[in-house]
């Protein structure tokens, strides 16, 4: 296509505040865009009204008492690869 990778996190009801699930997803995606030559740009967007309200530390919570899960730190690792992107990024 046109070169563009469009990412589009999609939690509008906790205004796409990041948990670790999407941050290994959005790694995820990052990755595949890096393998493909043909993507020049990564766009990354949030649905909804807002970019993104941060670390949803509600969800990390909440997963602790359920699941005996990390610290509202989970996440941190995918969230660094992310940045390590090698093409131009908008967000």
């Amino acid at each position: 296509g046109d070169g563009v990778a469009v990412i589009t996190l999609n939690r509008p009801e906790r205004m796409n505040a990041l948990t670790g699930t999407l941050l290994r997803e959005v790694a995820a995606c990052v990755r595949r865009a890096n393998e493909d030559p043909d993507v020049k740009l990564i766009l990354l967007r949030g649905s909804g009204a807002s970019f993104c309200a941060g670390y949803d530390l509600k969800a990390s919570a909440e997963a602790k008492e359920v699941r005996g899960a990390e610290a509202p730190g989970q996440g941190t690792e995918e969230g660094m690869r992310v940045r390590r992107y090698e093409r131009e990024a908008w967000a």
